[in-house]
């Protein structure tokens, strides 16, 4: 919610709106108006993880009541919102988001309440959670803007970079392999090595095909020759190594490292840092903000991940990789084409949190609500 507030509020600029009707008014004013797809799409997704994370936390309720309390709470704490932004300079309050933010939340208590119901018999609730959320957000970015279309053209446009297109980038063709890596090491912690070598074979084609039919959407040689060759090297090698984990993670590391220095060119003077949080996604365009924010939810959560399962502590892992991040973002102060900002450090503590409270698996639930645990001996 502090997030979604943040979101909603800022630039935090306040002012006596001379409009008559009010803030209540005015936003029940605007009921069958609605804004473009791109805004609702947005609105949906930023509540559906706080529908699913209330009605994990209200794990004694029934159902039904859970979800419409969820759907309630949601409806209230974005009408509130709306309002406030009533008198907020440059934001403007309309009943098309509220629609979209309890369709949001609903969903997501919806989904919190089915993980719960059917989680001891679904194999994909099984074990820890917080690679799942990873894995989701990643597979997110890579769908937007989520539209599946059914036109011959486009499918022909979304493949033509792969016909016509004969340059490769040393840099894009490094990210995805090394992205595939640390999907295969999230994919097989939690379906084993033989269940997850399967899904990850099957995911790479799947994921290709998707994306094909999403509109907007075109494929790149760097994108399919970066999964293949990600692939065939977790096939051939990782089963070799006993510090396979420890091998992605810097190779994790080492990506984030130099994808947030290329191209390399600096500039004549530096430019100001920025301490204000999210400010380039807020102050972008919801197409750019959305992908971006699930990529780098995915990157840094991730990050994070590997270096806790390298065997540093939580506390060690967070503070060594917000550093190395926040290091990053003040060498690009002087670097060419970078927006040097605080947001992406800020994102890794959110993901380390989210990690830190997320229990890892069915028994840690069990735990936590104080019943026992048939691994726990008196």
């Amino acid at each position: 919610m502090g997030i979604i507030g943040y979101g909603s509020l800022y630039p935090f600029r306040f002012w006596a709106n001379p409009n008559p009707a009010g803030a209540l008014r005015a936003l029940l004013s605007t009921w069958s108006n609605w804004t473009n797809p791109a805004d609702v799409i947005a609105n949906i997704l930023l509540y559906l993880p706080l529908g699913f994370f209330i009605s994990r936390a209200l794990h004694r309720w029934r159902g039904p009541v859970c979800v419409a309390f969820t759907a309630a709470l949601g409806f209230t704490f974005s009408v509130t919102m709306e309002s406030l932004q009533f008198y907020v300079i440059g934001r403007d309050s309309a009943m098309s988001d509220v629609y979209s933010d309890v369709i949001g939340i609903t969903l997501g208590g919806l989904a919190g309440y089915l993980s719960r119901r059917f989680g001891r018999t679904n194999l994909l609730n099984s074990g820890d959670p917080f690679p799942k959320l990873l894995l989701v957000s990643w597979w997110l970015s890579r769908l937007y803007p989520y539209v599946p279309v059914i036109d011959l053209h486009k499918y022909w446009d979304a493949l033509k970079p792969l016909v016509y297109s004969r340059a490769i980038s040393p840099l894009d063709f490094c990210r995805h392999l090394v992205t595939w890596l640390v999907a295969a090491e999230l994919i097989e912690s939690l379906l084993g090595r033989f269940w997850g070598r399967f899904a990850l074979v099957l995911l790479l084609p799947s994921l290709l095909v998707a994306r094909i039919f999403i509109a907007e959407i075109a494929l790149s040689p760097d994108e399919i020759l970066g999964g293949v060759a990600g692939i065939v090297l977790w096939l051939a090698w990782s089963s070799r190594t006993t510090n396979r984990t420890i091998v992605v993670t810097g190779l994790s590391l080492g990506n984030i490292v130099v994808q947030g220095l290329a191209p390399f060119y600096l500039l004549p003077d530096p430019r100001p840092f920025g301490w204000i949080p999210f400010r380039s996604f807020l102050r972008g365009s919801v197409e750019f903000a959305i992908p971006s924010f699930l990529e780098k939810a995915f990157t840094y959560g991730s990050l994070v991940w590997l270096l806790t399962r390298s065997g540093l502590s939580w506390s060690w892992a967070t503070a060594l990789g917000a550093g190395v991040v926040f290091v990053i973002r003040i060498a690009q102060v002087y670097l060419l084409g970078w927006s040097a900002e605080i947001t992406d450090v800020v994102m890794l503590l959110i993901m380390a949190v989210i990690m830190r409270l997320m229990p890892e698996t069915e028994e840690d639930h069990s735990l936590a609500r104080g019943s026992p645990s048939k691994h726990v001996q008196v």
